[in-house]
């Protein structure tokens, strides 16, 4: 909320405020002090004259910090005054107003709130009051930092999963596309991993993917692109590259993902294979490229011209 001239309230005060006119409570302290939200109550004048323990535990604020002192010492200076103006002119001309609101805490964190502002007007003690319920709504918008990066990326790894991939790699097409330059597209394929699985475990399975997909990051520049499709599959993407720089990549990769894995006191020794396509030479789309690269679709592969690289023939065959 925002402030108007004040004229401080004791607790008191507000106490004789919530009486109604059979000396009952209009609202249990203790109520207020239980409830998970925020509550703060100022005067017609904007001072505050109670907060309850949510309130202190949202802000960092207690009690004494804040009775009799306004709601603007908690701006964040992120809100400018038409935004004040329309808070106040539905309080004035409603009775309410609900919204987001940037404030600050004490330790000057500023972080967003969900607001609920009533106006409650005492008939007994002809005074004015604005009662807010406020909840944090930063920790619901770290929720969805991590919900939409469980969406979007590979738990195990860390990449890009499917999902996000197949955006990023429509966005790296239309730039080829805009700048007419050449992308290749790889398909990694790690060999013998079913066998660490069933004779060792998922749990092992899991640590050879994570480091092979550090070992496939390692080879590859800032502005390239890798992602994990599923299983022992990974595709990377390479734009603005001529081929016998990605011939290269796709060696270096090779030489990295051959490296035996130790893991416990054991070592595993996995092969790679590694299909190859480029915009525009064999496909002008996304969906283009996969269809040529994806494992099962042998017939298409070699009826594509597809290079196949893998840790016996190296780069030099061709399907």
């Amino acid at each position: 909320m925002v402030s108007k001239p004040v004229v401080a309230e004791s607790e008191h005060q507000l106490k004789t405020v919530f009486l109604d006119s059979k000396g009952s409570l209009f609202i249990a302290n203790s109520a207020l002090q239980q409830m998970r939200e925020a509550v703060l109550i100022t005067d017609e004048n904007s001072c505050i004259i109670m907060v309850n323990q949510a309130f202190t535990d949202i802000t960092g604020f207690s009690q004494q910090d804040v009775i009799g002192k306004k709601p603007s010492i908690f701006s964040s200076g992120r809100h400018a005054s038409p935004f004040y103006k329309s808070m106040w002119d539905a309080l004035e001309q409603g009775g309410w107003w609900s919204g987001k609101i940037w404030n600050r805490r004490k330790n000057a964190e500023v972080y967003p709130q969900w607001v609920n502002i009533t106006r409650i007007y005492d008939q007994a003690s002809s005074q004015t009051l604005y009662v807010a319920v406020f909840s944090d709504l930063s920790s619901n918008k770290e929720q969805e930092v991590k919900f939409d990066r469980m969406a979007h990326y590979d738990v195990l790894t860390g990449l890009p999963n499917r999902s996000l991939f197949m955006g990023l790699a429509e966005h790296a097409v239309n730039r080829s596309k805009r700048y007419s330059q050449k992308m290749a597209m790889l398909f990694i394929d790690l060999d013998k991993f079913k066998g660490v699985n069933d004779e060792f475990g998922h749990h092992e399975g899991d640590s050879v993917l994570a480091e092979a997909a550090e070992r496939i990051s390692s080879c590859l520049r800032d502005s390239d692109l890798v992602a994990r499709l599923g299983g022992d599959e990974f595709v990377v993407i390479l734009e603005n590259i001529h081929r016998n720089h990605a011939n290269k990549v796709a060696s270096k990769l090779i030489d990295e993902l051959v490296c035996p894995f130790e893991l416990n006191g054991r070592q595993h020794r996995l092969g790679a294979s590694i299909g190859m396509v480029f915009y525009p030479d064999h496909g002008d789309s996304v969906d283009d490229l996969l269809r040529r690269l994806m494992p099962q679709n042998i017939r298409l592969r070699k009826k594509a011209a597809i290079r196949w690289l893998s840790l016996k023939c190296r780069l030099s065959s061709s399907i």
